[in-house]
């Protein structure tokens, strides 16, 4: 069954209280390096279909996309020059929200 990793309505804002444009979040199979896809809507998770891009990147608002995965994942935050803001693996859909740990990097 697919779990939504974030619904898009959210900014990540850095520890300089600046919008986290062009940061990356990569979404990897949980204990590992090997890329997954996710994908911008449950119907997508479900076929297969329109996988976002990996990493994907955050929009001048500092939100992601809609994202949803078919298996457990570890996610990895990452600034506009890839250094490594957040790793949670795994990552839990029963977090409250991905940004309770993705905030003030």
């Amino acid at each position: 069954m697919p779990q939504l990793i974030d619904n898009g309505l959210h900014s990540i804002i850095g520890t300089n209280s600046a919008i986290g444009v062009g940061w990356k979040l990569n979404v990897y199979r949980t204990g590992t390096s090997t890329r997954v896809a996710s994908y911008p809507t449950e119907a997508d998770a479900v076929a297969a279909t329109n996988a976002n891009a990996n990493p994907v990147v955050l929009g001048s608002d500092g939100r992601l996309p809609p994202m949803w995965v078919n298996e457990a994942v570890k996610v990895v935050l990452t600034d506009a020059s890839d250094v490594v803001k957040e790793t949670i693996d795994p990552f839990s859909a029963n977090a409250d929200d991905i940004y309770t740990k993705l905030v003030d990097y």
